[in-house]
């Protein structure tokens, strides 16, 4: 089988890394302190700093705002300014191709 290395769009030295949670909620580790079925992805949020982590899971950006928040000089400012996160990547977005040819390879493997 080989072995498909993707680079991020931003940096090509970077390679990407995406979060998968398939494990945890279906409790492939017996040692695991919960239940099988007790996590699934209405009550798991992933906080992460770049979205095509989030390509296999549905996104959550709170981390980035609340560091952005937590920066801010004024934040009633940054609050008006900045709508909550960054974009998900869906069909609408830009590098949308290349993150669909991703997960298309993933798939494959």
């Amino acid at each position: 089988m080989d072995l498909f290395v993707f680079k991020t769009i931003e940096n090509k030295n970077k390679t990407i890394i995406l979060k998968e949670f398939r494990k945890p909620w279906d409790k492939d580790d017996y040692n695991l302190p919960w239940e099988k079925g007790y996590y699934n992805e209405p009550n798991t949020l992933l906080l992460d700093d770049f979205p095509y982590k989030a390509l296999l899971f549905s996104i959550n950006n709170l981390r980035a705002y609340l560091d952005g928040l937590s920066k801010a000089k004024d934040m009633r400012k940054y609050i008006k300014e900045n709508s909550f996160g960054k974009l998900e990547i869906s069909e609408t977005s830009k590098d949308w191709n290349y993150y669909r040819w991703v997960i298309d390879n993933l798939s494959m493997g």
